[in-house]
């Protein structure tokens, strides 16, 4: 084990010491235009974009609950069996039992047994459950006359809602997503949208159970939840800055998934870099109970780039607000994806020595969608957004003259996203990106595509070119790490290394094209790259990317290098749920640890009659193996194994049963603590007195 932990950390300290060397690679060249003023103050506008990252960590996919299917029950063989030439199906409500017809005319004028009636019933349920209800088939007692069997449906009609307490949210919040009436039969859809509704929040899986109704023909649904605390810390680093403002970028924030106790999200957070730094909050509130919600947010950003653009004074600042109310769509209970529709305000001023160099006021409307495709081994999704600027609502004016690039701030914008993921033979997996935007006229660099860096065309520096219209295509190939030792494993983590490490093989294409490109601009740029990199999933809390990307397109612009070293981190803490994980799989270790004290000590008491035992089944098995009895002798052995396997999984039980009932006990306390702080003294001082007469543990009773 300890050479384990030194080969990890050996290839931990290689991998940063990549990392450094890398960092050193390139060189920075650089040109005098408006262009890179842009590009200078690059950092200024990526916190103002980050509109569609935001949006992705607060879109939840949901996921559909798992389908219990009714299964048919195992049929006896010499179960008596009686003619059977008609089945009548009684109780059908939402569909004729015509319908049922075609089942059941394969089993009529045939000898069926009472386990294979009951199956038919199974089959019925199924058909029922494909046709979105939820049934109970069954053979009422009654006396089968001219070989007529009656077969009775019941179609479950909703009862009482009840919900389970649970930490951390309100147990009434779940009921404002519940969609099945009282007295009304139960869709099967409805359920699984409103479960899928529910776990919408990361931080809370409901499941639903059904049970017989308190009233006569309805059927109770139970709701569980499992639950954990929902304010988790954020943090990023990467080396995706530029050379005027700082390679490295650094991120530090919080996500709260239950702020105002209405299923809310809160992100919030400060980014900044030598020369840079910004703030951002966004607040998304579900405002209906079929997947409606509204998103705001705020975020300022300011940069004052260094080098040669220090002489100037330069430095950039941007103010963005923004809205948008998402609808979430389904087709029946398969959810396909959501629609949204927003307002920006992106308010931008840069400043010389000499006084204000460049003011952008923009209003944007969009309307776009993210839609799901699943398939068997793979997902594709869908992302159309269509942009307008507008000359109103506090815009600029239309011939500013202080307009970025001369740009209009009446413009239209269309970008289309495409991913593809699938799974490939040999455990291998495919992704296929692509993304693109067409405008109508100049963009301001707010608006403009961004071509170069880790989340683009990799092997050059990030934002090496802004463009109008844009076009890019990635295609990554995700290869298990088989380079890693099977047996090697962080400590207490929840798979070992091999399968938290991923090998990447990329290829990206970017083309641009910039309208009105000045004389030192380009006009048009076709970049690609090509390379290889290793991603860590750490804990389920980080995500690390270690990218080499090379150049073989058009030459970089910004920076000089033949490679490319593209590295960044991004952590969500989850402390709670990773303290919980590790400590059952602590107490799962002592489990067996104590087990085996157990096993040990009463092993080697001089008197023990479980060692006399084993050690009798082994010497009759070698005496018997002398004398060429092979096969005595391997039953004795067996029966040695056989043993002591046994005497291990009751030590086990004992064991763990003694831990549930220690837990039992504390659970006991802390209602006693309850009662008594309520007043109920009588109460409580029972709950004590329970606890002292069952505190004493029980003794351990080995058979073999």
């Amino acid at each position: 084990m300890r050479k384990s932990y030194l080969y990890l950390y050996s290839l931990i300290l290689i991998l940063i010491s990549l990392s450094a060397a890398c960092l050193f690679i390139v060189e920075p060249v650089y040109a005098q235009s408006r262009t890179d003023v842009e590009r200078a103050t690059r950092e200024t506008d990526l916190l103002g974009q980050q509109d569609e990252k935001i949006q992705e960590k607060l879109r939840q996919v949901p996921k559909k609950p798992a389908e219990v299917v009714p299964k048919d029950i195992p049929v006896p063989k010499d179960e008596k069996k009686f003619l059977v030439k008609r089945i009548n199906l009684v109780g059908c409500e939402s569909f004729p039992s015509s319908d049922f017809a075609p089942i059941l005319s394969k089993y009529e004028n045939q000898e069926l047994s009472l386990t294979m009636l009951e199956n038919i019933g199974k089959e019925i349920e199924r058909e029922y459950l494909r046709r979105g209800i939820i049934s109970a088939v069954f053979l009422p007692v009654q006396e089968v006359k001219e070989g007529t069997v009656t077969m009775q449906v019941v179609e479950a009609r909703m009862g009482k809602l009840l919900i389970q307490e649970h930490r951390f949210f309100n147990a009434e919040r779940l009921k404002y997503y519940w969609r099945v009436p009282e007295n009304k039969i139960i869709q099967y859809d409805l359920i699984s949208r409103s479960i899928q509704m529910m776990n919408k929040n990361p931080d809370r899986t409901v499941k639903a159970a059904l049970r017989a109704g308190t009233k006569p023909g309805t059927t109770d649904v139970i709701l569980t939840a499992d639950t954990h605390f929902p304010l988790h810390a954020t943090a990023s680093f990467d080396n995706e800055g530029t050379v005027a403002t700082g390679k490295s970028r650094i991120g530090t924030g919080f996500r709260h998934n239950n702020f105002l106790g209405l299923d809310d999200t809160l992100l919030g957070g400060y980014t900044f870099g030598q020369a840079f730094n910004g703030v951002y909050a966004y607040h998304s509130v579900p405002i209906s109970p079929v997947g409606t919600s509204l998103l705001y947010g705020f975020s300022r950003s300011k940069s004052v780039p260094k080098k040669e653009f220090a002489a100037f004074g330069l430095n950039s600042v941007a103010y963005n607000y923004s809205w948008s109310v998402h609808q979430d769509i389904y087709k029946k209970d398969e959810y396909l994806g959501e629609m949204f529709f927003g307002f920006d305000a992106k308010d931008k001023t840069t400043r010389e020595n000499a006084g204000v160099d460049n003011r952008d006021r923009l209003r944007i409307f969009s309307l776009g969608g993210n839609f799901i495709k699943r398939g068997f081994t793979s997902v594709t999704s869908f992302a159309p957004e269509f942009a307008q600027g507008v000359d109103a609502f506090g815009a600029s004016s239309r011939g500013n003259p202080l307009a970025s690039r001369n740009a209009k701030s009446n413009f239209s914008k269309f970008n289309l996203g495409i991913q593809h993921k699938k799974i490939l033979p040999l455990n291998l997996q495919g992704n296929l990106k692509f993304k693109s935007q067409v405008s109508s006229t100049k963009l301001t660099p707010q608006e403009e595509f961004s071509l170069g860096g880790i989340d683009s065309v990799r092997g050059y520096p990030a934002g090496d070119y802004l463009a109008d219209n844009a076009l890019l295509a990635s295609a990554e190939l995700l290869v298990p790490a088989f380079f890693v030792p099977s047996g090697l494993r962080l400590p207490y983590a929840e798979a070992p290394f091999k399968d938290q490490t991923t090998l990447v093989l990329f290829t990206d294409y970017g083309w641009g094209d910039r309208r009105g490109a000045l004389a030192t601009d380009k006009k048009e740029v076709n970049f690609v790259g090509v390379g290889a990199g290793l991603r860590f999933r750490l804990y389920n809390q980080a995500l690390l990317r270690l990218e080499w990307g090379f150049p073989v397109g058009d030459p970089s612009i910004t920076e000089a290098g033949h490679s490319r070293f593209h590295f960044s981190v991004d952590l969500q803490e989850k402390l709670p749920e990773e303290v919980e994980r590790i400590q059952k799989m602590r107490q799962e270790e002592n489990i067996k640890k104590w087990a085996w004290d157990i096993l040990n000590k009463e092993y080697l008491r001089f008197d023990s009659h479980l060692r006399m035992n084993i050690l009798n089944n082994f010497t009759l098995a070698k005496k018997l193996s002398s004398e060429g009895k092979s096969k005595e002798a391997k039953e004795y052995y067996e029966k040695s194994v056989d043993t002591a396997q046994s005497l291990y999984n009751q030590a086990e039980e004992y064991v763990r049963s003694s831990f549930a009932h220690e837990q039992e006990l504390r659970d006991l306390n802390k209602q006693a603590q309850e009662k008594y702080k309520a007043g109920n003294i009588s109460e409580a001082k029972q709950l004590w007195q329970k606890i002292i007469d069952e505190a004493n543990p029980k003794q351990l009773v080995l058979e073999y």
